[in-house]
């Protein structure tokens, strides 16, 4: 039924709005996917950018299968830091960026 929809979609070249909680179905039909929590829309991008790099814990969390899995540390990380070290192994980290709206870092 996705490739029907997907089909008639690319056919009459319309703008179409669909909703569904299904993460697959999501993926594979969608040029740009919002993902939402509670009403707000956390973020709005393609398939890709929301599988590769989420902007928010939540998304990171809810977008594949299984989610993405998160470690908590205990120590302070710097905005130009680029690596930590946790049980004597070294791990790359993102650069951390400033969420101007929030004053928080992620």
């Amino acid at each position: 039924m996705c490739l029907e929809l997907r089909k008639l979609h690319d056919d009459i070249d319309a703008t179409t709005v669909y909703v569904t909680h299904d993460q697959q179905e999501a993926m594979s039909m969608a040029d740009r996917i919002a993902v939402m929590n509670e009403g707000e829309i956390l973020q709005a991008d393609s398939p890709n950018i929301i599988y590769n790099k989420p902007k928010t814990k939540f998304v990171a969390n809810f977008i594949g299968s299984p989610g993405m899995n998160f470690m908590p540390i205990n120590q302070k990380i710097n905005p130009n830091q680029n690596s930590i070290t946790v049980a004597e192994a070294t791990i790359d980290i993102p650069t951390q960026k400033m969420d101007q709206h929030q004053n928080k870092t992620f």
